[in-house]
């Protein structure tokens, strides 16, 4: 009879002991196991975010592909969701934000064979110049002591943005630049 009694157990208990233990799995795997939204559809369309959610989408937002109306309802739902915090959250936000989106560059970046990466970086220098570049001219523009002077550059700024390349404008920068200084030499 004790046997019985001891067989009984081991059933209730051995059940009981495996369903808890995936009851507590469960519960731990919903609890960090993360499901964040991936597009940018996703993204524009969530309504409820935990701050660690809104870090990550935030963090995702600047790669994400999309198209330009997609990319404004993503931009201003992220904003609405972080204007609900204090300010102090929402430094903390955007910091768990930077740091998920260079994990996920240097994750990416690694993934790279060596000949690509230095390619890509190449790239990215290149494109970095061009754009110091034309800030330096949108600069040079708007320190043009005349109106005259600003008119006749904004006007061939606006030419040369809406008639060449990126390509072409980065090769005629220097020649761009050589105008702005013989228009500003011919003002004085």
């Amino acid at each position: 009879m004790r046997q019985n009694i001891g067989q009984r157990k081991k059933r209730i208990i051995l059940p009981l002991a495996v369903g808890s233990l995936l009851i507590v799995l469960a519960t731990f795997g919903m609890r960090y196991i993360r499901t964040e939204p991936m597009s940018a559809e996703a993204i524009a369309d969530k309504t409820e975010w935990t701050k660690h959610e809104l870090a990550y989408a935030l963090g995702r937002a600047p790669v994400v592909e999309s198209n330009k109306e997609v990319r404004r309802r993503m931009w201003e739902n992220i904003d609405n969701e972080l204007k609900k915090y204090p300010e102090p959250e929402r430094r903390e936000i955007r910091r768990e934000a930077f740091r998920c989106l260079v994990d996920n560059s240097i994750h990416q970046f690694r993934a790279l064979p060596r000949d690509k990466r230095r390619k890509m970086v190449a790239e990215v220098m290149a494109k970095i110049e061009k754009e110091e570049k034309q800030s330096e001219n949108r600069r040079k523009v708007n320190e043009a002591s005349s109106e005259d002077e600003r008119g006749m550059q904004k006007e061939m700024m606006t030419t040369v943005q809406t008639k060449l390349s990126a390509d072409e404008r980065t090769d005629l920068a220097p020649l761009i630049d050589k105008c702005f200084q013989t228009i500003r030499e011919s003002g004085r």
